[in-house]
């Protein structure tokens, strides 16, 4: 009797270890699995990462996203992206070498002012201001514009000979320009505007003067500004990833062929980088573009701080550039006349609340952010290598 009571209790035991066993397992999994399926849904899915809106009071946090973590593993950016033959920033990515025992910045100031300037031209962004004030400082300087049109040709040119290179490349189609110039040293520079001023500017031009390149696609006309921000997206970003294979006569024709009208090359290149890479492998190749951009552009400018841009770009390639403040260039970095600041602002602020124009912009958000502090840095070593007499006040 005594031995079967012994039984019974130890089966009863067992089975109370089981029950509490299974009990603490699945508590602990359904904790695990509950924390990260809150955050995506409280902030937009498991492919949404919003940005860090430029606006403090706008600050979102970046859910717990698996998925991204193993494409950082398995996506090649260089793939999408290989930048070569290009100066880095003058004034935040240059090194100090040992030359012959004498330490020297390398490389040296003469490399950027005697070599080959490529201006990649982000629409919108007082992009025609930097090309008339390049045409108007100095007349008679070699320079090439890199469109639509002519970027295959210009490109296989540069390939077949680099005997003659133009001194200044300018263009929407110009980054990429610098991987085949050997003989010379090459460098690249942009300037860039707040992505939500950008994109209603860029709404705004394009019902007005439809026949632009930029325009081409879907008319601005017969869209709302949210439905032109789907279609244009991230533009620098896209921008950023242009290679002239995109855009041969027989993708241009097959995929414009799929849409039933013809499609330019920058809408053409969205449309194929889109299917052939998912919202992760995307993140991927942004952390990589972030990363290297101060390898790539020589100096970014910023429209919010034009003027100073411009003494940037004159203390790099030793070019007139601060002739330009002469030109009256304000009026092209601005809206049209019949939109006041003060509607600007309101259509601004709710594209800043607007989830969905943060998911579409957030590529060009993030990189508009981290060019602001490089641009910050650029700023602060420039007036500190200034010499007092040229110093003007900047805020």
């Amino acid at each position: 009797m005594a031995s079967q009571s012994w039984r019974k209790c130890l089966q009863g035991r067992r089975l109370m270890y089981n029950i509490v066993t299974v009990g603490v397992l699945t508590w602990t999994m359904v904790l695990v699995m509950y924390k990260p399926i809150d955050k995506q849904i409280s902030q937009g899915g498991d492919n949404f990462r919003p940005s860090v809106a430029l606006d403090a009071s706008l600050t979102f946090q970046n859910p717990v996203n698996y998925s991204y973590e193993y494409n950082r593993r398995q996506v090649n950016p260089n793939r999408w992206i290989n930048r070569k033959n290009c100066l880095p920033n003058f004034y935040t990515a240059r090194r100090v070498r040992s030359i012959k025992g004498e330490e020297t910045i390398w490389p040296p100031d003469s490399y950027y002012s005697n070599g080959s300037v490529v201006y990649l031209h982000h629409h919108k962004a007082a992009g025609s201001s930097v090309r008339m004030c390049i045409t108007e400082m100095k007349p008679n300087i070699s320079l090439k514009t890199v469109s639509h049109e002519s970027y295959l040709d210009i490109f296989e040119s540069i390939k077949q000979n680099n005997s003659f290179i133009f001194k200044v490349y300018v263009g929407g189609y110009t980054f990429g320009v610098c991987d085949h110039i050997v003989e010379r040293p090459c460098s690249y520079f942009t300037v860039l505007r707040d992505p939500y001023e950008r994109v209603l500017s860029a709404y705004k031009y394009c019902t007005l003067f439809p026949r632009d390149h930029i325009c081409w696609g879907k008319s601005a006309k017969n869209m709302t500004l949210k439905e032109w921000v789907r279609f244009h997206k991230s533009f620098f970003f896209y921008q950023l990833l242009f290679k002239p294979e995109f855009c041969l006569p027989e993708k241009m024709s097959s995929v414009s062929k799929n849409a039933g009208k013809y499609l330019p090359c920058w809408y053409v290149q969205q449309l194929l980088i889109d299917s052939e890479s998912n919202e992760d492998a995307k993140h991927v190749i942004l952390d990589y573009v972030i990363e290297n951009l101060e390898e790539w552009f020589a100096v970014i400018g910023v429209t919010e701080e034009f003027e100073l841009s411009l003494r940037l770009l004159e203390n790099v390639y030793n070019l007139p550039f601060k002739r330009c403040n002469k030109l009256n260039l304000k009026g092209n970095l601005t809206n049209s006349k019949s939109q006041g600041k003060d509607e600007v602002m309101k259509i601004k602020n709710e594209l800043m609340l607007d989830v969905e124009i943060n998911r579409i912009l957030y590529y060009d958000l993030e990189l508009y952010q981290r060019v602001c502090k490089n641009f910050h840095k650029q700023k602060q070593l420039f007036l500190a290598s200034e010499r007092p007499s040229d110093r003007k006040s900047v805020v």
